[in-house]
């Protein structure tokens, strides 16, 4: 029995480890690196927490004000979320903006690792390919 005690020990070491390890993965774009980023632009508040389906996602956002809506990318292949924010001066919350919510978009800016997710510092947003 005492020789159970360290070997216990040590796997519950090792184990932390790797779990420690995974929780940290490495983030795939420098910080301050410019971009182009194609994905489907969403409101988190739709698209999430209201589950809001393709056709009520206009609907959704007619009860958000400009200051409410917070644009994000998404990124269809591996489901990152990227914050969307405009420089000083310039405004995301446009009607051109919330036509492309829910649409396939690409976005050109400044990327921030943030979290476990990205900031973009949005240069343009466009509409994009599928």
């Amino acid at each position: 029995m005492r020789n159970v005690a360290p070997l216990f020990t040590i796997l519950a070491g090792l184990g932390s480890t790797s779990l420690a390890a995974q929780a940290h993965a490495t983030h795939r774009h420098p910080s301050g690196a410019k971009i182009i980023m194609t994905g489907v632009l969403v409101e988190p508040l739709c698209h999430f927490a209201q589950r809001s389906a393709n056709s009520a996602i206009q609907d959704c956002l007619k009860h958000l004000t400009d200051r409410q809506l917070r644009p994000a990318l998404l990124d269809s292949n591996d489901s990152t979320l990227y914050f969307l924010h405009s420089p000083a001066g310039r405004d995301l919350a446009t009607p051109q903006v919330r036509r492309l919510v829910g649409q396939t978009v690409k976005v050109d800016g400044t990327v921030f690792p943030a979290g476990n997710t990205y900031l973009i510092v949005v240069d343009s947003l466009r509409s994009g390919t599928p």
